[in-house]
């Protein structure tokens, strides 16, 4: 709803998939739009995590499906917990086949070392390990060509997903790439390291968070859950269509600034505990300036700066 709350273009030009177990749901509230539904069933999903059961995979198997359904159309592939913030127009007319859309550039593989060793739990850093160890021990298919990657390239965010009909013949190969990284490494992002390891041999790699708001931090999603029961009344669905995607647009923007507030406060709140006095001033300055007036932040921001300097 976000996508056609912004858009501009001719509805025509554009057509949407939902993949879902409950399309039931989804179409009171997008009755007038050109939406269709795929079914997503426990037998085919189990297929789809294929014979490792990785739930990630489910995704460039989604993208390949499409790929193939609609071998003349471009591609713009959203994670369900992704919401737009902006006109998607110039978005959509990115996709090219020299170019392909992510959702931002996160890391290099030898940064991701560091960053999973020093902020999540003990020997998490075990996986970009394995995974820059499989990577300098072999080469990879990539357009019938062996390739070689390295620990100094990086990793996009796969939350959006931007690809060209011409782009489309890659996937056989992100596929492959999935599987050998999962296996070699069970790195649970294997999937979106799939992507970017692929796309930079055919393509350039734009990134979309202008656009497109992507919150993947369970924080956030049972906050995004609280909000969008605004949406969720008889009253609403039954609105014409022009007056829900009124509605919705400037919901986004609320929401926008409410969750980037809320990942500032738990950065804050986070980096304290953790001794990263820096950072935690840095993300606390964040959300003040968002929400100055939010009581309950201060309060535990004081409590764990406290906790963090008498221990």
């Amino acid at each position: 709803m976000s996508f056609y709350a912004w858009y501009e273009g001719d509805r025509t030009d554009v057509h949407t998939v939902v993949f879902t177990d409950k399309p039931d749901f989804f179409v009171p509230y997008f009755k007038g739009l050109p939406v269709d539904y795929s079914l997503l069933t426990p037998e085919g999903l189990e297929q789809m995590r294929g014979p490792q059961q990785y739930i990630h995979r489910v995704k460039p198997m989604i993208v390949a499906q499409v790929l193939r359904d609609y071998p003349g159309d471009n591609l713009l592939f959203c994670d369900s917990d992704t919401f737009f913030i902006a006109k998607a127009d110039p978005l959509l007319n990115s996709i090219k086949p020299s170019v392909s859309v992510m959702h931002m550039r996160e890391f290099t593989f030898a940064e991701a070392v560091n960053t999973y060793a020093e902020f999540t739990p003990a020997n998490q850093d075990r996986f970009p390990r394995k995974l820059i160890e499989l990577i300098e021990s072999r080469t990879f298919l990539v357009d019938s060509v062996e390739q070689k990657f390295h620990k100094k390239q990086y990793i996009w965010n796969s939350g959006v997903l931007g690809l060209s009909k011409e782009v489309g013949k890659l996937m056989p190969d992100i596929c492959a790439l999935n599987d050998a990284f999962f296996k070699g490494s069970e790195w649970f992002t294997s999937e979106q390291i799939a992507f970017s390891m692929a796309l930079p041999f055919k393509t350039t790699i734009v990134p979309s968070d202008q656009y497109i708001f992507h919150y993947w931090g369970q924080h956030q999603k049972v906050l995004m859950d609280g909000l969008l029961t605004k949406l969720d009344s008889a009253g609403f669905r039954a609105l014409p269509l022009a007056e829900r995607l009124e509605q919705v647009k400037p919901l986004t923007m609320k929401w926008w600034q409410e969750v980037k507030a809320d990942l500032a406060r738990e950065g804050a709140l986070y980096a304290f505990a953790n001794g990263k006095l820096k950072a935690g001033v840095k993300c606390a300055a964040k959300a003040l300036l968002a929400s100055p007036l939010d009581a309950t932040f201060a309060k535990n921001l004081l409590t764990t700066f406290r906790e963090r300097i008498l221990s």
